[in-house]
């Protein structure tokens, strides 16, 4: 409503203003009028009752009397006046209603020879009807006398009610103007004051540009100049902190490791890619957490977790109460990463250890058991000292295997061994494999079956896809007892290249077969050490499958054997240079 506005208030305050010093006015001017047309009728009447009574009075003869009566029609046709001679105090001339009139104290300067003039009322017809009197008083030949004009006031009323309706006229003319002036010139004020509050308005909602147009050199102009510059620092203002907010998020969207800020209510503010990309749910990872950011808002100090299990996985986590710049938590900042990997090295790295310890150990210990009799000439003849040098050998050969298994595999696993790709056979190389096992086949009676039904050649490192296929043999001779068969097959079927080693060996357990490929790994039947691997050689095997371009996995059933598997997309094979892997 526009009376609740400035606009409105104003106006109305300058409109009320107006109007009642308007009608206080008119209420004055009106009185002044009436009392002076009332003391100018009454000095009139005045001056005619002297003269009347200084002509009339003084009447002696018939001509006189003559003159009298001509002047009391002349006097009594004006404005309803009445002209009455009184020849003493009992007023017996005049009507009943008046004679209290002449021997009031207010007449008694007439008896005189003096004048009054009175407002007053008189009773005629049981009415009391306010007149104005004058009386003017003489000697006369019988005695005192005196004229008495009466006129009733009710005869000059209209002339004083027409100068009020002239007035009232006059009055209203002016509050309209006053109202209409009042409304232009408030509007004109507080027009800039309206502008002024759209504009921050406007800011309010986000316009950082808004500017005031006005220049004009009073209070209003310096409002508008100073709220411009305002503006202008708002707009710097929530720039620079729009800059150092996308900074922020770019920092925070960069970084590997998850962050998400709550309230104390535990209501989520942000959250950057990597804390969901971290976690499957940051809702049920923060109630798993829950305590410990309670606790990091009731101590009002950084909480860290060194290793947190969460569905599986490995997270650390640092949890940093925020402050209000008066003072008190105002949230937390939840920082974490994933360390499963590098929970999962440690492990690895403390079962490398333990295992070269022990896959040396054995070596070591028959070498220098047996080097020691050798130096205490324990053998008892040629043929026991050449046993035992043999002994010493094999030992020897099997430290150089672990060695070399150990710097393959170190190799691959960062990323320092080189591929030397060349157009390659498979033929081939089943051949050299069936050649070099075939005397312990022989000597163990196992039978070696080989199936190869590929189109030319591929471009394969052919010394490491010979070790590929050398390990998972050597694996499967450990483990198929006398009598038993191992099958190498190699085929190629819709634009893949698929290779497969196979055994009848003692198999192994369900629960180990997704283990067998990592270092290292201890199976009750499938990793025993007492035949002498080093526990890399199918790591070393999945590594180079995989830096080929391929794929490998196991299939086993306990007691009839086992089957490994590769796969190798054509696309993988049809380039010949040399690459890192």
């Amino acid at each position: 409503m526009i009376v609740r506005s400035i606009v409105g208030k104003l106006w109305v305050t300058v409109v009320a203003f107006t109007v009642v010093v308007l009608i206080v006015f008119s209420s004055l001017l009106s009185q002044f009028v009436s009392g002076f047309l009332l003391n100018k009728e009454l000095d009139d009447l005045v001056i005619l009752a002297r003269s009347a009574a200084q002509v009339l009075l003084s009447a002696a003869d018939r001509e006189q009397s003559r003159t009298l009566t001509e002047l009391r029609s002349v006097i009594e046709e004006t404005k309803d006046r009445r002209l009455y001679l009184v020849f003493g105090p009992d007023a017996a001339e005049l009507p009943q209603g008046l004679r209290p009139i002449a021997a009031s104290a207010e007449f008694r300067p007439v008896w005189s020879g003096g004048s009054v003039k009175l407002r007053t009322t008189y009773e005629e017809g049981g009415k009391r009807i306010p007149v104005l009197v004058v009386a003017s008083g003489a000697a006369v030949p019988a005695g005192k006398g005196a004229v008495l004009i009466l006129e009733p006031e009710a005869s000059f009323r209209p002339i004083v009610e027409g100068i009020d309706r002239l007035i009232l006229g006059t009055i209203v003319l002016s509050a309209l103007g006053v109202t209409a002036w009042a409304l232009f010139l408030t509007r004109r004020i507080t027009q800039p004051l309206t502008d002024i509050s759209l504009a921050a308005k406007r800011i309010a909602e986000g316009e950082y540009d808004t500017h005031l147009a006005y220049d004009f050199q009073d209070e209003i102009g310096l409002l508008a100049r100073s709220f411009n510059q305002m503006a202008s620092r708002l707009r710097e203002s929530i720039n620079a902190l729009r800059e150092k907010g996308e900074e922020l998020e770019g920092v925070l969207e960069s970084m590997e490791e998850g962050v998400f800020l709550t309230d104390t209510e535990g209501t989520f503010l942000h959250a950057n890619s990597a804390a969901r990309r971290l976690v499957p749910s940051l809702e049920e990872f923060f109630s798993l957490i829950r305590p410990q950011w309670e606790e990091a808002i009731r101590e009002g100090k950084t909480v860290r977790l060194a290793e947190l299990e969460f569905l599986g996985r490995s997270y650390h986590v640092t949890l940093t109460p925020l402050y209000r710049e008066e003072g008190g938590v105002r949230g937390v900042s939840v920082v974490f990463r994933d360390i499963t990997l590098e929970v999962r090295l440690e492990t690895l790295r403390r079962d490398f250890f333990a295992n070269v310890s022990h896959e040396l150990k054995t070596p070591v210990a028959l070498m220098q058991g047996y080097t020691e009799a050798l130096l205490d000439g324990l053998a008892r003849n040629e043929e026991e000292e050449r046993e035992l040098i043999q002994i010493i050998h094999e030992e020897t050969l099997r430290m150089g295997r672990l060695v070399q298994d150990l710097l393959d595999f170190s190799r691959l696993e960062a990323g320092r061994l080189k591929l030397y790709r060349r157009p390659t056979m498979p033929e081939e190389l089943v051949t050299r494999l069936k050649r070099r096992f075939d005397p312990i086949l022989r000597e163990r009676g196992i039978r070696f079956r080989t199936a190869v039904e590929t189109k030319g050649s591929y471009c394969l490192d052919p010394d490491r896809f010979e070790q590929i296929l050398t390990n998972l043999v050597d694996n499967a001779l450990r483990y198929t007892p006398y009598g038993g068969e191992i099958a190498v097959r190699a085929w190629e079927d819709e634009e893949v290249l698929w290779f497969e080693v196979s055994d009848t060996g003692v198999g192994i357990e369900p629960e180990d077969l997704p283990y067998v490929f990592e270092r290292f790994y201890k199976g009750d039947k499938s990793r025993r050490r007492g035949e002498g691997g080093s526990g890399l050689g199918l790591a070393i095997v999945k590594r180079l499958v995989e830096a080929h371009g391929g794929t490998i996995w196991v299939e086993s059933t306990l007691g009839k054997g086992t089957t490994f598997r590769m796969r190798f997309p054509l696309g993988e094979l049809r380039s010949c240079d040399e690459e890192d892997v």
